[in-house]
């Protein structure tokens, strides 16, 4: 399965996660603006500016910002 990265690491974030996971997504990343770090064990690896150049053309995005 594609590569998942959510936009927004807080709660809606966090829900788009858990159901990523029970979907079949393993390879779950996180961007945002102001956290960093991990969010349930999930890398937060960049900002909303580096959106572009995560696209890999494998990559499924996910706004998370409820």
């Amino acid at each position: 399965m594609n590569r998942l990265i959510i936009i927004g690491a807080g709660g809606h974030g966090k829900a788009i996660a858990d159901n990523a996971l029970k979907n079949g997504y393993t390879d779950i990343f996180f961007v945002d603006d102001k956290a960093t770090g991990t969010v349930m064990g999930f890398s937060i690896i960049g900002t909303s500016n580096s959106v572009d150049e995560l696209n890999d053309g494998n990559t499924d995005f996910i706004i998370g910002i409820g």
